[in-house]
């Protein structure tokens, strides 16, 4: 009898927890989602942890303006089909739960969870607390698709965050495609390590075919060591796979177009960014570049453009005067437990390169011998102190073949 009824209150929370919503849940009628309180009954229903079986539908119906500031998704992963239909959601994240791990529209997605066609705008104001956050989803593995951010990002970072303007982590199995960031600020305070990207913090998926319009990544202070900025995603880690993509948007601190640190796999994208370092690291080694600042492992940079300038000129104050390319500021590999060696292949920098050692047309320190770099090509101004070449600025021993630059911009016999 104790079993009845406790089973009894389960299935009366239940009902209770979507009984507003108009729809059946189901993909010919879903739930349909009008105003904030419908959000923070989704929010409320997930987080205490309902679930409907089987996954279940839910449609936004038209713009909500007034702020939502509850995170789907917290103690519970939300592993549903949510459709934004083209419409958009304000929302205002400034005071969360130091507990969650990650935070966003949506905080956690499942492997079968679907959130497409969803804008958002409003303030992602957040200092502490979470460790992955994005203004769509803290920590997807599941498929975000024809989505775009609006919002104005302000955090202060005091320990080890993954920050996006999509998602803060986007996971094994998670896929972002189809999605923009055309945040109207992205200011960070900083002090200790960090993975900013414009599209996602940290990635172990894939990420397709996405573009990041948003205005410059800058940091305000001065942290004490090296961490990732990139374009598309801050750190892109041997599972993780970028196509396709495009950043406009500068980076003003150590940085890639595309990518902070790449250990996966880097393919046809564009950056037209300017990666410019103000403010020498305080502590290590500024390292930029137009598509990544380092690349390393077994990993692939392959038929990516960069149409940016990549100045370091400042970096005299750098430990060993930084590392700058017009592809890769480093590329390294390892022979333990077995041999890893990065490729960069097939990709062409047409911007000028600025930096006092160590600066390359396509890399600025290749960094031992287990780097492959061949049939890349340099049309810009390569300008440095010291170990400086239209291709390759130090060279300590890499695989460097059928390599070409333009004469005219770049004379300098390599």
């Amino acid at each position: 009898m104790t079993k009845y009824f406790i089973l009894l209150f389960f299935a009366i929370m239940n009902i209770h927890s979507y009984a507003a919503w108009q729809g059946d849940g189901t993909v010919g009628y879903p739930y349909r989602i009008y105003t904030r309180p419908d959000m923070e009954t989704l929010a409320d229903s997930v987080n205490s942890g309902v679930t409907w079986g089987q996954t279940t539908y839910f449609s936004l119906m038209n713009d909500i303006t007034d702020s939502v500031r509850t995170v789907i998704g917290t103690n519970y992963e939300f592993n549903h089909h949510f459709d934004g239909g083209g419409h958009k959601i304000t929302i205002s994240m400034s005071t969360v739960n130091w507990n969650w791990l990650s935070v966003g529209l949506f905080g956690e997605t499942g492997e079968n969870s679907v959130i497409e066609n969803l804008n958002v705008d409003g303030r992602f104001d957040i200092i502490g607390g979470p460790l992955r956050r994005g203004c769509i989803v803290g920590r997807n593995r599941g498929l975000v698709q024809n989505c775009n951010n609006y919002t104005s990002m302000q955090t202060t970072i005091t320990g080890t965050y993954f920050i996006g303007g999509i998602a803060g982590e986007n996971s094994i199995g998670g896929a972002i495609i189809n999605c923009n960031n055309f945040a109207t600020s992205m200011q960070f305070e900083v002090s200790t390590s960090y993975s900013i990207g414009g599209i996602v913090g940290w990635n172990f998926g894939l990420v397709y075919n996405c573009s990041n319009y948003g205005s410059p990544i800058q940091l305000i202070g001065k942290p004490s060591n090296s961490s990732y900025i990139g374009g598309i995603v801050g750190t892109n880690f041997s599972q993780g796979i970028v196509s396709k993509c495009m950043n406009t948007s500068d980076i003003f601190f150590d940085g890639g177009g595309i990518a902070g640190g790449n250990a996966g796999i880097i393919d046809n994208c564009i950056n037209m960014s300017n990666i410019t370092i103000t403010v020498p690291l305080s502590n290590g080694v500024n390292q930029i570049g137009g598509i990544v600042s380092l690349t390393s492992g077994e990993s692939f940079i392959l038929n990516n453009i960069n149409l940016g300038n990549v100045d370091c000129i400042v970096c005299a104050g750098s430990l060993g005067g930084g590392r700058n390319g017009g592809i890769a500021g480093v590329a390294f590999g390892g022979a333990f437990p077995v041999i890893s060696a990065p490729t960069v292949s097939n990709n062409a920098s047409y911007g000028f390169v600025k930096g006092i050692n160590r600066v390359g047309g396509i890399i600025g320190d290749v960094f031992n011998q287990y780097v492959n770099v061949f049939n890349n090509f340099n049309s810009g101004v390569v300008i440095g102190v010291s170990e400086t070449g239209c291709i390759v600025g130090r060279n300590n021993g890499g695989n460097i073949s059928n390599n070409h630059y333009d004469k005219q911009m770049c004379g300098e016999e390599d």
